[in-house]
C-alpha cells in the first residue's frame, strides 16, 4: 500500500505502508510519523530532513523535516538524481607517518584499527581511531622484510601480512590494542605480495611470487594450516581476494588472462571458467560485497576492469573511463556503489560511483604525496584510506555521506553513531 504524503500533516500508520513524501517540500514544513508497523519512507528526487529528539538525518539540503517515531525498523529509500550520496572525500588530519613506503592498507571491520603495510622496519603499521584521528599503536614486532600487503579478519582479532623474507606471510592477534604474532606459518613458495582473509575468517589467501602463485590456509583457532594446493594461475600473483561469502577467490597476476577465479567446494578451490583477460598485468583485485562485481586493477589502459558474475561465470561491464596510469589496488565500498583505485600519476586515487553496471568517475580527490599503491574503504563508508610512496605514505579521506538506502534503527535506540549531529 501506498500512501503519498503532504505537508503540514500528523500521520497514524497501523501496518506496511509505503509513505511517498512531498516532491517540492517547503522549509519549515514539519510531517510527523507515528508508525505501528513496517513503513518505508520514499524520498523522490527532493531534499527532507530526518529528525528525532533534534538529531537531524538529512541529504544535502534543509527543507522539510519529517519526524518519525517507530516501534518497528523503518526503511528510508532516497531516489533521484538530483541526490548526491557522496561529496568529494577530504582529507582528515595527516597522519603520523609510518618508517616507510606504503604498500598496502587495510581497515578492521568495525573501522577502529587501520593497518598499513610498507617497507622499512618495522613494516607493519596499525593506527587506531578516535573520531577523525588516527594514532599509532604499540610498535608490533616486525616481520621478516617488507610489508607489502595487509588484511584484517572480519571480527577484527587477526590481522595478516605478506612480506618479502620467509615465512612470506605472518599473523597477529589482537588482544585490546596489542598486536602479538601468532605461531609461524608454513611458508608459501615466494615473496608474499597480497593477503585477504574469507568473511568467517576460516581461510587466509597469499599470493606470491613462486609457482603456484597462491596459497589457501585454514584457521583452527590460532594455527593456520595449508589446504591442498591449488592449480596454479598463469604468474606471479599479485594480489587476491575472497568474495564476500568465501565461495569465490580472484587472484591477479601477471600473465595472461591477468586475472583468475576460483571457486570454493568444502576446502577445496577449483578454477572457474577463465575470463577475458582485462589489458595488461594485474596489480590488484576487489569483489563487491555481495558478490555481483569483480575489479581488476592493472597496468595497461583503461588500468581498471569490473566484471559482473551470473552464476559462475565472470564478463566485463562496458569499460570504464580510463586512469591516469597503471592500476595498483583496488577497493569497493561496503553497499557496491563506490570502487576505489590507487594508481601511478596524479591524483593517485580515484573514485568511481556505480549506477547499474555503469561506473563513472567522482569529483577528484585532493592527490596524496605519491603514487597509489593500495586503498581500503572502511566498512561503514565514512573512510577512504590510500597507502603510497611518499611522505606521510598513508592518507586517509572522509567523506560526507546521505545514504540512498538509510536503516534506521528500531526505536532509535541502536543508530550507529549513537549520537549522530546534524549532516550525519
Amino acid at each position: 500500500t501506498d500512501i503519498t504524503m503532504i505537508s503540514p500533516k500528523n500521520y497514524l500508520v497501523s501496518g506496511d505502508y509505503d509513505l511517498t513524501l512531498p516532491s517540492s517540500p517547503v522549509e519549515g514544513d514539519t510531517i510527523d510519523i507515528l508508525a505501528d508497523g513496517f513503513p518505508k519512507i520514499i524520498q523522490d528526487d527532493a531534499e527532507h530532513v530526518i529528525n528525532y529528539k533534534d538529531r537531524h538525518f538529512t541529504t544535502k539540503g534543509t527543507a522539510g523535516y519529517i519526524q518519525m517515531f517507530s516501534k518497528n525498523d523503518i526503511e528510508l529509500v532516497y531516489k533521484g538524481t538530483g541526490l548526491s550520496r557522496i561529496e568529494t572525500p577530504v582529507k582528515v588530519s595527516a597522519l603520523t607517518a609510518p618508517e616507510g613506503t606504503g604498500r598496502g592498507c587495510a581497515f578492521s571491520y568495525d573501522g577502529t584499527y587501520l593497518a598499513v603495510a610498507h617497507d622499512t622496519s618495522p613494516y607493519i603499521t596499525v593506527y587506531k581511531r578516535t573520531g577523525d584521528a588516527f594514532a599509532k599503536v604499540s610498535a608490533l614486532t616486525a616481520p621478516e622484510g617488507n610489508g607489502n600487503g595487509c588484511a584484517f579478519s572480519y571480527d577484527s582479532i587477526y590481522l595478516a601480512v605478506s612480506h618479502n623474507n620467509s615465512p612470506f606471510i605472518t599473523v597477529y592477534k589482537r588482544t585490546g590494542d596489542a598486536f602479538a604474532k601468532v605461531s609461524a606459518l608454513i611458508a608459501p613458495e615466494g615473496i608474499g605480495l597480497g593477503c585477504a582473509f574469507s568473511y568467517d575468517g576460516t581461510y587466509l589467501a597469499v599470493s606470491h611470487a613462486t609457482s603456484p602463485y597462491i596459497t589457501v590456509y585454514k584457521r583452527t583457532g590460532d594455527a593456520f594450516a595449508k589446504v591442498s594446493a591449488l592449480t596454479a594461475p598463469e604468474g606471479i600473483g599479485r594480489g587476491c581476494a575472497f568474495s564476500y561469502d568465501g565461495t569465490y577467490l580472484a587472484v591477479a597476476h601477471n600473465t595472461s588472462p591477468y586475472i583468475t577465479v576460483y571457486k570454493r567446494t568444502g576446502d577445496a578451490f577449483a578454477k572457474v571458467s577463465a575470463l577475458t583477460a582485462p589489458e595488461g598485468t594485474g596489480d590488484g583485485c576487489a569483489f563487491s560485497y555481495d558478490g555481483t562485481y569483480l575489479a581488476v586493477a592493472h597496468d595497461t589502459s583503461p588500468y581498471i576492469t569490473v566484471y559482473k558474475r551470473t552464476g559462475d561465470a565472470f564478463a566485463k561491464v562496458s569499460a570504464l573511463v580510463a586512469l591516469e596510469d597503471a592500476g595498483n589496488g583496488c577497493a569497493f565500498s561496503y553497499d557496491g556503489t563506490y570502487l576505489a583505485i590507487s594508481h601511478a600519476t596524479s591524483p593517485y586515487i580515484t573514485v568511481y560511483k556505480r549506477t547499474g553496471d555503469a561506473f563513472a568517475k567522482v569529483s577528484a580527490l585532493t592527490a596524496p604525496e605519491g603514487t597509489g599503491r593500495g586503498c581500503a574503504f572502511s566498512y561503514d563508508g565514512t573512510y577512504l584510506a590510500a597507502a603510497h610512496d611518499t611522505t606521510p605514505y598513508i592518507t586517509v579521506y572522509k567523506t560526507k555521506e546521505s545514504a540512498d538506502k538509510v536503516w534506521i534503527a528500531s526505536k532509535f535506540e541502536t543508530m550507529n553513531p549513537a549520537d549522530p549531529s546534524d549532516g550525519d
